[in-house]
């Protein structure tokens, strides 16, 4: 976040449940969808405050892979990769973000080679669980606008040359965000410099406010908002952007699991700063559990891809709560779905 609060984070999330795919003639039967390995993606927050959230994420990875090896009988083939949620641009004025373009794979000096770990031939010292969670210590000096969908998006699309290797042609993708509020994703850089006024106050709430959409049109006035849903028009790229550039890269929502924890998509209320003069959101869960005191912002940009992905599937979202003390049980029911769509 841009402003200043008690914490940090979140685990953020989606999942796309295996698809039929299409015969070669009319009334064939589809072909059965097989892998062989998995590419998973964890796309971590990186800014302010979100380190106790970065340790708790590393100290629950080796529970997901254990909960993913006990449905399989063994680990599949898999690549683990982490990119952070800051995206730059560099040629905007006065742009708050200088730094990283995005999407780069973060060894974080974790592997003994190559920008993503690899368990078919263990680049790593020790254990594949404590290499990823080594990876996931990303700090906490990021860009406070996180764009973790355009993050992901640039890691996947072939952009940036260091992460060759990690997307597999024949691998199943499974993508994990973990961040503390909703996607900042835009299309339009200049929503984050210090010199633009068309979006108004520098904070936070420019991505609320131009990127969602509620019952009650947005003027600034503190209360609550009902019916929040993304935007199709203004300076965020749409949610169905990603949708489909994930369908497409891998070529069908059947090839692609998207899950873990999210903050609440609500309730959302609007405040005013009593300091600061500042318009922003309440935040939600104001502790998760005793060692962390933890502040998380509605994300209904997030929940809107996850109900598309699920609504196209016919499935349910494998969306757990970032607000819950024991993060081993939605961690253990989306290794559960990973394996699920690994085998059908």
């Amino acid at each position: 976040m841009l402003y200043a609060r008690a914490g940090l984070g979140s685990f953020v999330t989606v999942v796309a449940l295996a698809g039929a795919g299409c015969g070669d003639g009319e009334g064939e039967p589809a072909p059965v969808e097989t892998f062989d390995g998995i590419d998973v993606l964890f796309v971590v927050n990186d800014s302010r405050a979100m380190v106790p959230l970065q340790e708790r994420l590393g100290e629950h990875v080796a529970g997901f892979l254990d909960s993913l090896a006990a449905a399989e009988g063994a680990l599949p083939s898999l690549h683990v990769g982490v990119v952070s949620t800051e995206v730059t641009d560099s040629t905007v004025p006065a742009a708050l973000c200088p730094g990283r373009t995005g999407g780069e794979l973060r060894s974080i000096d974790c592997l003994t080679d190559g920008a993503f770990a690899r368990s078919a031939d263990g680049n790593y010292a020790g254990a594949l669980a404590d290499a990823a969670a080594c990876m996931m210590q990303l700090g906490d000096l990021g860009c406070p606008f996180e764009q973790p969908l355009e993050a992901m998006r640039r890691a996947l699309d072939g952009s940036v040359p260091g992460n060759d290797g990690f997307l597999r042609d024949d691998a199943l993708l499974a993508v994990i965000f973990v961040t503390d509020e909703d996607d900042c994703s835009a299309a339009d850089p200049y929503l984050f410099s210090q010199t633009t006024t068309q979006y108004g106050q520098l904070s936070s709430y420019r991505c609320f406010a131009h990127g969602i959409r509620c019952d009650q049109p947005d003027t600034g006035t503190p209360g609550p908002r009902t019916g929040c849903v993304p935007a199709t028009d203004g300076p965020l790229h749409p949610v169905d952007d990603y949708l489909a550039f994930l369908e497409t890269r891998k070529g069908g929502r059947g090839r692609v699991v998207v899950g873990g924890l999210v903050p609440p998509s609500s309730p959302v209320q609007v405040r005013r700063e009593a300091e600061t003069g500042l318009t922003l959101l309440e935040p939600l869960c104001p502790s998760i559990g005793p060692e962390i005191g933890l502040q998380t912002w509605p994300s209904p940009r997030m929940h809107a891809l996850a109900d598309a992905i699920a609504a196209a599937t016919d499935g349910e979202p494998a969306l757990g709560s970032l607000c819950s003390d024991d993060w081993s049980v939605p961690l253990a029911a989306l290794a559960g779905r990973v394996a699920d769509t690994y085998r059908e």
